[in-house]
């Protein structure tokens, strides 16, 4: 979600990040990526089906969130006079 969310600035609100930023973030998905792989040579398996509330809390934290995000934008948008970022043309 991470790199995407930054492609998604870079494009749209042309921020401009520094090599740290993109090794920082490589580090997370290591990190992230040493976890799941931890999890699986010590076979713990844990089953989705088993955790389907816990699977659904978290997807409605992540919606939250991302609304949050898209509200910050667009008021970012607004407030530099880019009312036009908005429009979309009916064909």
């Amino acid at each position: 979600m991470i790199p995407v969310l930054m492609v998604l600035s870079w494009w749209f609100l042309k921020i401009r990040y520094r090599p740290v930023h993109f090794v920082a973030v490589l580090l997370c998905l290591l990190g992230v990526g040493a976890m799941v792989g931890a999890d699986l040579l010590a076979g713990r398996d844990q089953g989705s089906s088993k955790n389907l509330c816990y699977d659904l809390f978290c997807q409605y934290v992540c919606d939250r969130g991302l609304k949050c995000d898209l509200e910050s934008v667009t008021t970012f948008l607004l407030r530099q006079g880019r009312s036009d970022a908005f429009n979309v043309t009916q064909q």
